[in-house]
Formats: structure tokens, sequence, C-alpha cells
């Protein structure tokens, strides 16, 4: 049986291990923003990104179109930000996109939907740091010129600026995935900021809410678990040397 000092000891090298974890968790948990509004002349909106660190200098942005589409101007063209440390300064550092593969669709005059399958995008970073610019306008694509490439959600009842629109076609189908590599790695506790959300071939602009990186349930769990589980063996201890 270990000796109360063994067990202490064991007890906070056991904290401090979670603890870190924790620490270690939040600063990889992903930050998410949305935008959920009305556009005059468009319509509602609905859309989140999902900033993710993949990697030491790796940043993975999933963008969803979760509003049901019927025309140009919900789908999403791009998004808009900045890379700020933990101090709150902004980082003015270059980026490149090193993989853009979704799933494609064409959608014919009548509306009807024909799958192309996972297909390498035409997006582009517009600028670099310090502010950044991900978007589908401008850049060459699969599509005719301009190849834009939008993010439409579920299609219902698509007008002319989607069905059968050769410039606006092939869209991607409602989730877009791109990966970053930074010119240098990211700093402890960065945070993403000054998010705004693209809109249609205009574009329109809407900005971001949300963002505050929390750590993962699993971690919450984990922690939680082990401190119930190290209160179980202190009082099991306790209840042995009282029967002694």
């Amino acid at each position: 049986m270990l000796s109360a000092i063994a067990l202490r000891k064991a007890v906070l090298s056991a904290v401090a291990l979670m603890v870190f974890g924790l620490t270690a968790s939040a600063v990889r948990a992903d930050a998410v923003f949305v935008a959920n509004t009305t556009i005059v002349g468009t319509g509602q909106v609905n859309a989140q990104a999902t900033f993710h660190q993949a990697g030491a200098n790796l940043l993975q942005i999933t963008l969803q179109n979760l509003q049901t589409t019927a025309n140009v101007g919900q789908a999403i063209s791009g998004i808009q930000f900045q890379i700020r440390d933990s101090n709150g300064n902004v980082l003015n550092i270059t980026a490149s996109i090193s993989a853009q593969n979704n799933q494609m669709i064409s959608v014919a005059g009548g509306g009807g939907v024909t799958p192309l399958g996972t297909l390498t995008t035409g997006w582009g970073l517009s600028s670099n740091g310090p502010s950044f610019s991900l978007t589908a306008l401008g850049f060459t694509g699969n599509g005719s010129n301009p190849p834009d490439e939008t993010i439409v959600g579920p299609l219902s009842g698509p007008n002319a600026s989607v069905a059968g629109n050769g410039p606006h076609n092939p869209f991607i189908n409602q989730n877009g995935v791109f990966s970053l590599t930074l010119s240098q790695n990211l700093p402890a506790g960065f945070q993403i900021t000054n998010v705004v959300f693209l809109f249609g071939t205009g574009p329109t602009s809407v900005n971001g809410v949300g963002g505050s990186p929390v750590p993962e349930p699993a971690t919450l769990l984990l922690l939680g678990t082990g401190l119930i589980g190290l209160a179980s063996r202190l009082r099991k201890r306790k209840k042995d040397k009282s029967r002694r």
C-alpha cells in the first residue's frame, strides 16, 4: 500500500498532468464562427467557419453553408480573418493553400443536380498577413470564366443565378475544407479574430460571431473522471487506516 507521502505525490503528479493536458487542449481547440442573418435583396444566410490547428504551422478552415439555397447570393464565396498572439498582437505572416479537395456539383437549368465527385477547387488567398482573405472569386478553378466555385447549402428551387448558370457552375456542395501552410509556427494561445464571411459574387460582407476556443468536452471529461478517481482512492485509504 502506498504511504501517505507517496500517495500525495501521486495525486499532485496526476493533477498536474491533467491540468497540462487541459491547457494543451485549449490551445488546440477549434475556434468556431457563425453568420446567421438576412441580406436585403438576397434572403437568409447561415454559415459556419471552423478554424482547426492541424500542425505547428498548419491551419485548416472548414466552411459550412447551413442555409437552404435558392440564389447565388446565399452561397459562401470567401472568408476574411486575422491571427493574433496571446497578447493580442496581429501576426504579420504569409500563407499558402496546401490542400482544397471538395465535393462538387453542377446544377442544370431545370434545377437537376449532377455530382462531380471530389475535385481540387480553385480558391485562393487574395492577400496575406496581417489580414487574410480566402476567396473563390477571381481565381481559376474547375468552372468556366469566372469560375466562382462558391459553397451552396441544400438546394431548394434554385433560380437562374444557380440553375444552368455557366459562370457560377460548378459549386462546392455544402462543405468546403481548405488547408493553409503558414510561414511560421502558430504561437501558443493564438486567436482567430476579425472574421468576416463573404456571400455571393458581389460579394456581401457579414461579420462572424463567436470564436473563443474552449477545452474539448473529452478533455473536461477526462479531468473530471481523473479527479473523481483520485478522490475515491483517498477515501479508501482513509477507511483502511481507520480499520487498523
